[in-house]
Protein backbone atom coordinates (compact mmCIF):
# COMPACT_ATOMS: atom_id res chain seq x y z
CA UNK A 1 0.00 0.00 0.00
CA UNK A 2 2.78 2.39 0.91
CA UNK A 3 4.63 1.47 -2.28
CA UNK A 4 1.57 2.25 -4.41
CA UNK A 5 1.19 5.60 -2.65
CA UNK A 6 4.86 6.34 -3.31
CA UNK A 7 4.51 5.45 -6.99
CA UNK A 8 1.44 7.66 -7.36
CA UNK A 9 3.16 10.58 -5.64
CA UNK A 10 6.25 10.12 -7.79
CA UNK A 11 4.11 10.07 -10.92
CA UNK A 12 2.32 13.25 -9.86
CA UNK A 13 5.66 14.89 -9.10
CA UNK A 14 7.10 13.98 -12.50
CA UNK A 15 3.98 15.12 -14.34
CA UNK A 16 4.06 18.40 -12.39
CA UNK A 17 7.74 19.21 -12.71
CA UNK A 18 7.98 18.61 -16.46
CA UNK A 19 5.64 21.48 -17.45
CA UNK A 20 7.84 23.75 -15.34
CA UNK A 21 10.93 22.47 -17.17
CA UNK A 22 9.24 23.05 -20.52
CA UNK A 23 8.26 26.56 -19.46
CA UNK A 24 11.80 27.41 -18.37
CA UNK A 25 13.16 26.01 -21.63
CA UNK A 26 10.76 28.16 -23.66
CA UNK A 27 11.79 31.22 -21.65
CA UNK A 28 15.46 30.40 -22.22
CA UNK A 29 14.99 30.07 -25.99
CA UNK A 30 13.04 33.30 -26.43
CA UNK A 31 15.48 35.04 -24.10
CA UNK A 32 18.44 34.03 -26.28
CA UNK A 33 16.60 35.21 -29.38
CA UNK A 34 15.90 38.59 -27.78
CA UNK A 35 19.52 38.78 -26.61
CA UNK A 36 21.05 38.48 -30.06
CA UNK A 37 18.27 40.57 -31.65
CA UNK A 38 18.88 43.49 -29.30
CA UNK A 39 22.64 43.25 -29.93
CA UNK A 40 22.03 43.40 -33.69
CA UNK A 41 19.74 46.43 -33.40
CA UNK A 42 22.18 48.14 -31.07
CA UNK A 43 25.00 47.63 -33.57
CA UNK A 44 23.09 49.44 -36.30
CA UNK A 45 21.37 52.20 -34.35
CA UNK A 46 21.48 53.13 -30.69
CA UNK A 47 18.43 55.35 -31.20
CA UNK A 48 16.32 52.52 -32.60
CA UNK A 49 17.53 50.26 -29.80
CA UNK A 50 16.53 52.80 -27.17
CA UNK A 51 13.18 53.36 -28.91
CA UNK A 52 12.33 49.65 -28.96
CA UNK A 53 13.82 48.50 -25.68
CA UNK A 54 14.57 51.62 -23.65
CA UNK A 55 12.85 52.56 -20.42
CA UNK A 56 9.63 50.77 -19.51
CA UNK A 57 9.40 49.18 -22.97
CA UNK A 58 11.87 46.60 -21.72
CA UNK A 59 9.09 45.31 -19.44
CA UNK A 60 6.92 44.68 -22.52
CA UNK A 61 9.67 42.44 -23.91
CA UNK A 62 9.87 40.62 -20.58
CA UNK A 63 6.08 40.18 -20.63
CA UNK A 64 6.21 38.66 -24.12
CA UNK A 65 8.89 36.23 -22.95
CA UNK A 66 6.72 35.30 -19.96
CA UNK A 67 3.67 34.67 -22.15
CA UNK A 68 5.81 32.57 -24.48
CA UNK A 69 7.06 30.52 -21.53
CA UNK A 70 3.51 30.02 -20.19
CA UNK A 71 2.48 28.54 -23.54
CA UNK A 72 5.07 25.81 -22.97
CA UNK A 73 3.81 25.30 -19.45
CA UNK A 74 0.15 24.77 -20.34
CA UNK A 75 -0.11 23.32 -23.85
CA UNK A 76 2.48 20.58 -24.64
CA UNK A 77 1.91 17.16 -23.11
CA UNK A 78 4.59 16.50 -20.48
CA UNK A 79 7.46 14.15 -21.16
CA UNK A 80 8.83 11.67 -18.68
CA UNK A 81 12.28 11.05 -17.30
CA UNK A 82 13.93 8.05 -18.95
CA UNK A 83 16.35 6.55 -16.42
CA UNK A 84 18.14 4.53 -19.08
CA UNK A 85 19.02 7.62 -21.11
CA UNK A 86 19.22 10.04 -18.16
CA UNK A 87 17.04 12.60 -19.95
CA UNK A 88 13.58 14.08 -20.04
CA UNK A 89 12.06 12.57 -23.18
CA UNK A 90 8.56 12.59 -24.60
CA UNK A 91 6.87 9.41 -23.51
CA UNK A 92 7.74 6.80 -24.57
CA UNK A 93 9.93 7.73 -27.57
CA UNK A 94 12.63 5.08 -26.99
CA UNK A 95 12.15 1.46 -25.96
CA UNK A 96 14.68 -0.76 -24.21
CA UNK A 97 16.28 -1.83 -27.48
CA UNK A 98 16.96 1.77 -28.43
CA UNK A 99 14.51 1.69 -31.32
CA UNK A 100 12.51 4.86 -31.94
CA UNK A 101 8.79 4.35 -32.46
CA UNK A 102 5.82 6.63 -33.02
CA UNK A 103 5.01 8.76 -30.01
CA UNK A 104 3.91 12.24 -29.06
CA UNK A 105 6.60 14.39 -30.64
CA UNK A 106 5.27 17.57 -29.00
CA UNK A 107 5.11 19.68 -32.14
CA UNK A 108 5.18 22.94 -30.18
CA UNK A 109 8.52 22.15 -28.55
CA UNK A 110 9.95 20.64 -31.74
CA UNK A 111 8.96 23.79 -33.65
CA UNK A 112 10.49 25.97 -30.95
CA UNK A 113 13.75 24.02 -31.09
CA UNK A 114 13.94 24.24 -34.87
CA UNK A 115 13.21 27.97 -34.80
CA UNK A 116 15.77 28.45 -32.04
CA UNK A 117 18.44 26.75 -34.12
CA UNK A 118 17.63 28.54 -37.37
CA UNK A 119 16.70 32.03 -36.15
CA UNK A 120 19.59 32.39 -33.71
CA UNK A 121 22.07 31.14 -36.30
CA UNK A 122 20.70 33.53 -38.94
CA UNK A 123 20.81 36.48 -36.53
CA UNK A 124 24.42 35.79 -35.60
CA UNK A 125 25.35 35.58 -39.28
CA UNK A 126 23.55 38.90 -39.78
CA UNK A 127 25.44 40.36 -36.83
CA UNK A 128 28.78 39.24 -38.25
CA UNK A 129 27.98 40.51 -41.75
CA UNK A 130 26.74 43.80 -40.31
CA UNK A 131 29.99 44.26 -38.47
CA UNK A 132 32.00 43.54 -41.64
CA UNK A 133 29.83 45.96 -43.62
CA UNK A 134 30.21 48.78 -41.12
CA UNK A 135 33.95 48.19 -40.97
CA UNK A 136 34.27 48.15 -44.79
CA UNK A 137 32.15 51.28 -45.26
CA UNK A 138 33.53 53.48 -42.51
CA UNK A 139 37.08 52.03 -42.34
CA UNK A 140 37.32 53.61 -38.95
CA UNK A 141 34.73 51.51 -37.17
CA UNK A 142 36.05 49.44 -34.33
CA UNK A 143 34.12 47.46 -31.79
CA UNK A 144 34.50 48.97 -28.36
CA UNK A 145 35.53 46.75 -25.48
CA UNK A 146 31.93 46.87 -24.24
CA UNK A 147 30.59 45.71 -27.62
CA UNK A 148 33.14 42.90 -27.79
CA UNK A 149 32.20 41.86 -24.28
CA UNK A 150 28.49 41.79 -25.08
CA UNK A 151 29.09 39.86 -28.31
CA UNK A 152 31.16 37.17 -26.58
CA UNK A 153 28.56 36.89 -23.82
CA UNK A 154 25.73 36.52 -26.32
CA UNK A 155 27.65 33.90 -28.32
CA UNK A 156 28.47 31.84 -25.23
CA UNK A 157 24.92 31.87 -23.84
CA UNK A 158 23.06 31.42 -27.12
CA UNK A 159 25.54 28.87 -28.48
CA UNK A 160 24.73 26.43 -25.69
CA UNK A 161 20.99 26.81 -26.29
CA UNK A 162 21.31 26.37 -30.05
CA UNK A 163 23.41 23.21 -29.67
CA UNK A 164 21.04 21.80 -27.05
CA UNK A 165 17.98 22.55 -29.17
CA UNK A 166 19.61 20.81 -32.14
CA UNK A 167 20.33 17.71 -30.05
CA UNK A 168 16.77 17.50 -28.75
CA UNK A 169 15.32 17.94 -32.23
CA UNK A 170 17.50 15.04 -33.35
CA UNK A 171 16.42 12.90 -30.39
CA UNK A 172 12.75 13.49 -31.20
CA UNK A 173 13.04 11.69 -34.52
CA UNK A 174 16.20 9.55 -34.59
CA UNK A 175 17.93 6.98 -32.34
CA UNK A 176 19.88 8.64 -29.55
CA UNK A 177 23.10 7.23 -28.16
CA UNK A 178 24.05 7.37 -24.50
CA UNK A 179 26.83 9.87 -25.25
CA UNK A 180 24.38 12.16 -27.03
CA UNK A 181 21.81 12.17 -24.25
CA UNK A 182 24.54 12.68 -21.64
CA UNK A 183 25.92 15.61 -23.63
CA UNK A 184 22.42 17.05 -23.87
CA UNK A 185 22.07 16.70 -20.10
CA UNK A 186 25.27 18.68 -19.44
CA UNK A 187 24.27 21.31 -22.00
CA UNK A 188 20.87 21.56 -20.32
CA UNK A 189 22.55 22.34 -17.02
CA UNK A 190 24.78 24.93 -18.68
CA UNK A 191 21.88 26.57 -20.52
CA UNK A 192 20.00 26.82 -17.22
CA UNK A 193 22.77 28.23 -15.03
CA UNK A 194 25.60 28.94 -17.44
CA UNK A 195 24.53 32.55 -18.00
CA UNK A 196 25.60 33.41 -14.47
CA UNK A 197 28.99 31.76 -15.05
CA UNK A 198 29.43 33.60 -18.36
CA UNK A 199 28.56 36.97 -16.86
CA UNK A 200 30.83 36.41 -13.87
CA UNK A 201 33.70 35.35 -16.10
CA UNK A 202 33.40 37.97 -18.84
CA UNK A 203 31.44 40.96 -17.57
CA UNK A 204 33.78 42.95 -15.35
CA UNK A 205 31.05 45.29 -14.09
CA UNK A 206 28.83 42.45 -12.88
CA UNK A 207 31.81 40.58 -11.45
CA UNK A 208 32.96 43.61 -9.46
CA UNK A 209 29.44 44.21 -8.11
CA UNK A 210 29.07 40.58 -7.01
CA UNK A 211 32.50 40.55 -5.37
CA UNK A 212 31.68 43.82 -3.67
CA UNK A 213 28.40 42.38 -2.42
CA UNK A 214 30.09 39.35 -0.86
CA UNK A 215 33.26 41.04 0.33
CA UNK A 216 33.58 41.88 3.97
CA UNK A 217 33.44 45.56 4.57
CA UNK A 218 36.07 46.87 6.89
CA UNK A 219 34.60 48.47 9.96
CA UNK A 220 36.26 51.27 11.83
CA UNK A 221 35.71 52.15 15.43
CA UNK A 222 35.79 55.80 16.40
CA UNK A 223 36.50 56.71 19.99
CA UNK A 224 35.34 60.08 21.22
CA UNK A 225 37.07 61.27 24.34
CA UNK A 226 35.37 63.74 26.60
Amino acid sequence: MHFQWYVLKLRDFLLTINPNIQGFWGASCIGCFCLVFTRLIDLWSHKVHDFLFGGKRAYAVILLCLIYALCFFFFPSPGLFNAKYHSWLFDPLIDDSGKVFQADVAWLIATNNLLTVTSTFVLYIAFFLSFLYKYAVTYGYRMTSHEKQMFVQSCAISGANVTLALLYVYMLFFPATFAMTTSALFLWQFSSAGAAVVYMGINKSIRDKVLQMFSKKATTTTTVSS
